[in-house]
């Protein structure tokens, strides 16, 4: 499985720090030449005061094997399903080699302090993991 993010600017922080439980809804992979291609879409329930959000799985020939340089994850606040937050690499990475049954794993990291913060993604393909920290992340 895979992860994805979403935001919602328009909750007030107090909203936030009640709700901790997100829904992955999709996460996605942009291929060298600019495609965008959906990997999983997980409907997965995290509960964060819990686990730390990730997916994992084994390829199985539904994405397609190439050469992938960005991230995209989409979740929701359960408590407000209207409010999606897409989260994504700011630039492209050195390419990540995805094979037909690659494992992949993504995990990243919340803070709720005062909004979403995103601190931390880490997107591995098979033995090759990719780290995008604060500053290389781009939350919508």
């Amino acid at each position: 499985m895979l992860v994805g993010f979403v935001h919602a600017p328009e909750m007030q922080a107090a909203e936030i720090t009640q709700n901790r439980v997100i829904t992955i809804d999709e996460v996605r992979l942009k291929n060298e030449g600019g495609e965008w291609v959906s990997i999983i879409k997980p409907d997965k329930k995290v509960d964060t005061t819990n686990e730390e959000p990730s997916l994992s799985f084994f390829n199985q020939g539904l994405v397609p094997p190439a050469e992938y340089v960005n991230f995209e994850i989409l979740i929701r606040d359960t408590a407000k399903p209207e409010g999606l937050m897409r989260i994504t690499g700011k630039r492209d990475f050195n390419p990540l080699s995805l094979k037909k049954a690659s494992f992949i794993n993504i995990y990243f990291t919340l803070d709720f302090k005062n909004k979403w913060d995103i601190h931390r993604v880490e997107l591995t393909v098979d033995r090759a993991t990719r780290v995008i920290l604060a500053g290389e992340i781009m939350v919508q």
